[in-house]
């Protein structure tokens, strides 16, 4: 057809790089002036942000500012990541009432605090608890002079379990029980570095059987004038075990055979990661049913931090923090892990993961730079891998396509893991995915409690993650075998790049079904990568790369349909327009990022897939309406649904206004004429204009005659997604978008498309009325 060879033309011939406007959302209640909204979202954003606000007159001012405007107004960090993350929120359709979080109230003691508060003498021992009322493992004991023994009123029962777990350790062990509310940095001064090669690489002593009861041991607290105080390791103490506080962890004992287990690990990681001894952590499980979460760090992360974490990590995720540091490094070993252990499986009321992850990325990029500053003193320069974890949605939970992507190896230069969110939590398939992949420590199981819907599913997996990229994919395709190669080849081509778009391709097209939807061009969108190189406007879901590492707030938008929709558009061009206001690059193609995508229901027709996917995504013309622009004529779709509604107008008052049911028979045969015409135009469109590489292609699998029957029924299906976009338009109650269309290249092809578009619908409705004129009365009417 003629519109077909225009975008063609238009699509080998531009280039061009359009950076988006603003989008300026409405007011919204009583939040319409910038001082509304500040005063809404809270933490006194209207007096920390006041210098800015001064300069915003009128409430599209507030909504053009960025990142560098805050920063050269003197706003702090936080405060504008935050204000920032509160304008997309509030973009997306949230309530500040919902959203907004409150500030963290003041500590009431900074650090360790004074060696006497309150009047009484404080001092620190090295086990501490709060959970559970854990009373003896308090590590501030309020008393008035160090106790030869613990108090028998202090929880006796929780002591004999500590002193039981105690007693299966090495005397080289030591615990330390997590908490809520406990102490955030155990300052350990830094040790000189080694003066040798061969004393950098020399072996701990043998492993010393004699196991270590008696008291709990204490800490030695020191001062000094210029550090003020600072905590010592006792002498001999290698390891620290760092355990949650649980009962389950305190009912388990931990054997002689594990501790040397997680002293040659920390070998192996020396060994495997090209790293000083004792770099790293071992991360494993206690006890026979390996359900107690353990982390074992050696005396040389304290000698490179001087904390155990950074005083902004809360307790709650230490664990993830520290694992997540050295993962860069391949430094994260797994022991003790057997056939029953299941801390890498959750479900929504054990660990929800609805909402970011407790700490930001800045925390890790210092705590990294920190790591790369040492080793490159104290030992060499070891880059860091590339971290990616993969997130995959899946709703049928179908194994053989899951285990395709969980097999994919990476290169030894990047880190990856998987996250699989499933989101039919009766699903009959998933005791067998926990069977088969619950004992490996780089898969994550994330069970929602309900049917939530593909983009909720996206949006928790990439909460969980804590990797620099997050590689989505669809649970339903075959990836090539080199795809996280060639993921990290992208990455590592362009690393400011908001992210990268794979191509997913369909098989060959084996039926009348299949061919049709092959050429409606419901799938035009799945290989794009083929047609831009950089500046891609956006990609499928099925295989897309974008960056974690940046406080943007943006997630995938849960007004679009659950089956999808528009929400992968609306995804990237916010994260487009978010990287290129920040210093960024918007997303690049990579086309040798490969998927296959089965055909859908088995190569059956799936009218109603395509459907709901149109009533989604025409929410994106009043969302961008930048991209939006007015049509010639109404499409097909819309001819349909204007006929569907006279023929029900007809059928409701036929019986008391028109018994003949007159209106009612002419709405149907505008509808049936209305087929007629588009189906008539499409197939002469094919055998006049259709490509010769288009009729090569679907001569492999199909005759002449199952080739015209797929042109004729690819109308159909076009006509069914125009009346989808229509309807849901309709629903809305978007009134001032009807008539209206939507540039899906975002502006990348110029004006030629919306042109080509225009003439396209201006002949088919004008073939449309001369049917109907002409041929209508002689064919239906008496």
């Amino acid at each position: 057809m003629r519109g077909s060879l225009i975008l063609r033309q238009v699509l080998a011939e531009s280039s061009s790089r359009i950076v988006q406007p603003p989008r300026i959302p409405a007011p919204r209640g009583d939040i319409s002036t910038p001082a509304a909204f500040l005063g809404a979202i809270g933490r006194d954003s209207a007096k920390k942000l006041s210098g800015p606000l001064a300069g915003w007159q009128e409430w599209d001012d507030m909504w053009k500012t960025n990142g560098d405007v805050l920063k050269d107004a003197g706003v702090a960090v936080k405060d504008r990541r935050y204000f920032l993350w509160c304008l997309e929120k509030f973009r997306a359709g949230g309530d500040p009432s919902e959203f907004a979080i409150p500030a963290k109230p003041k500590k009431k003691v900074r650090g360790w605090g004074p060696k006497v508060q309150h009047g009484k003498r404080f001092f620190a021992i090295y086990y501490y608890a709060t959970g559970l009322n854990a009373q003896i493992f308090h590590y501030n004991r309020l008393l008035g002079h160090i106790p030869a023994k613990l108090k028998p009123n202090h929880h006796p029962i929780r002591q004999q379990q500590a002193q039981s777990l105690m007693s299966n350790l090495d005397s080289k062990f030591r615990i330390l029980l997590l908490h809520s509310n406990g102490l955030h940095g155990l300052q350990i001064p830094p040790a000189p570095g080694p003066s040798s090669a061969q004393e950098r690489t020399a072996q701990p002593p043998e492993f010393n059987s004699t196991l270590s009861l008696g008291e709990l041991p204490r800490i030695s607290v020191t001062e000094n004038e210029s550090q003020g105080e600072q905590v010592t390791l006792p002498d001999g103490v290698e390891y620290v075990v760092v355990l949650e506080d649980d009962p389950k962890v305190l009912k388990e004992t931990l054997n002689a055979r594990w501790s040397s287990d997680v002293q040659s690990t920390f070998s192996q990681i020396a060994k495997t990661a090209g790293v000083p001894l004792g770099f790293g952590c071992v991360v494993g499980s206690a006890g026979e049913s390996h359900s107690s979460h353990i982390l074992v760090l050696h005396r040389t992360h304290f000698q490179i931090f001087g904390v155990f974490t950074p005083h902004s990590i809360p307790h709650g995720g230490a664990i993830q923090f520290l694992k997540r540091i050295y993962r860069p490094w391949g430094a994260v070993h797994y022991v003790g892990m057997g056939p029953t252990r299941g801390w890498n499986v959750a479900d929504e009321h054990s660990t929800p993961n609805l909402a970011p992850v407790p700490w930001g990325f800045e925390e890790l990029e210092t705590a990294e730079t920190i790591i790369l500053s040492w080793l490159e003193y104290h030992w060499q320069n070891v880059p860091p891998k590339v971290t990616i974890d993969v997130v995959i949605p899946s709703y049928r939970v179908q194994i053989p396509l899951l285990r395709s992507i969980l097999e994919l190896t990476p290169s030894p230069t990047c880190s990856v893991e998987f996250i699989i969110v499933l989101d039919d939590p009766n699903s009959p398939s998933i005791p067998r995915l926990l069977k088969d992949f619950r004992s490996r420590p780089d898969v994550h199981i994330l069970i929602n409690s309900e049917n939530r819907g593909a983009s909720a599913a996206r949006n928790r997996g990439l909460w969980t993650s804590t990797a620099e990229w997050v590689h989505f994919l669809d649970g339903d395709i075959i990836p090539n075998s080199d795809l996280l190669a060639e993921s990290e080849r992208a990455i590592r081509r362009h690393p400011k790049a908001a992210g990268f778009v794979g191509n997913v391709y369909f098989p060959p097209p084996a039926n009348v079904a299949t061919a049709a939807i092959k050429l409606s061009g419901v799938t035009s969108f799945w290989d794009i990568a083929d047609r831009f190189k950089e500046d891609v406007p956006w990609g499928v879901t099925g295989n897309l790369v974008v960056r974690r590492r940046v406080q943007d707030g943006i997630s995938f938008d849960l007004r679009f349909p659950k089956t999808g929709g528009g929400e992968d558009i609306d995804f990237c061009l916010r994260k487009t327009r978010w990287s290129i206001e920040n210093g960024g690059d918007g997303f690049y193609g990579a086309p040798e990022m490969q998927a296959i995508h089965p055909w859908w229901n088995n190569g059956g027709r799936t009218y109603e897939r395509i459907f709901k996917w149109a009533k989604g995504d025409g929410a994106l013309m009043a969302m961008f309406p930048h991209f939006a622009y007015s049509a010639a004529a109404p499409n097909g779709g819309e001819v349909l649904l204007c006929c569907a509604i006279i023929t029900l107008v007809g059928l409701t008052v036929g019986p008391f206004l028109d018994p003949n049911l007159s209106i009612s028979i002419f709405g149907a045969k505008l509808f049936f004429a209305t087929i007629i015409v588009h189906v008539a135009f499409t197939v002469h469109g094919y055998l006049l204009w259709g490509s010769e590489e288009q009729t090569a292609y679907l001569s492999r699998t199909l005759g002449l005659d199952s080739r015209l029957l797929a042109v004729a029924e690819s109308a159909l299906i076009r006509m069914t997604s125009e009346m989808g976009r229509a309807v849901g338009v309709l629903q809305r109650k978007e009134w001032n978008q009807l008539g209206r269309r939507f540039d899906w290249w975002a502006g990348r092809v110029g004006m030629e498309q919306r042109m080509a578009e225009r003439e396209l619908e201006t002949q088919t409705f004008k073939l449309w009325l001369i049917f109907v004129v002409v041929c209508v009365p002689a064919l239906f009417f008496e």
